[in-house]
């Protein structure tokens, strides 16, 4: 989620140079990949505001939020794109971590779900 974060950061400080951020200004473009879409997606969702289709509608034609978040293919299974509205600027993000070890989750999920009973 850290690594998502900084990603985020990086896109914000790029495609808004100047200044502040305004939420609602971006849309975001990622893979639908299977895995950890749903986690990864949260972080820039709710730093700037991305939203599917059931997103915010807006105020008087400003902060709308729909349909700024797409799951589509961008060339790339790990590559996010942003695009800042109005400027056409665009910014693509990959986050590798590949060299970050973890435990392994699927043994650890089973564990979880299905825990060895005793008999009584």
């Amino acid at each position: 989620m850290v690594g998502a974060y900084l990603q985020v950061r990086m896109v914000v400080m790029a495609l808004f140079p100047d200044g502040t951020a305004t939420r609602g200004e971006i849309d975001m473009r990622m893979p639908e990949t299977e895995g950890a879409n749903g986690m990864i997606a949260q972080v820039p969702i709710l730093v700037t505001g991305v939203a599917a289709a059931d997103g915010f509608h807006g105020i008087g034609g400003h902060y709308v939020r729909q349909h700024p978040l797409q799951f589509a293919d961008v060339g790339d299974a790990s590559v996010i794109g942003f695009r800042r509205h109005g400027v056409r600027q665009t910014v693509s993000v990959e986050l590798d971590l590949r060299s970050v070890s973890a435990p392994p989750m699927r043994a650890l999920l089973a564990t979880a779900i299905e825990p060895e009973t005793t008999p009584s």
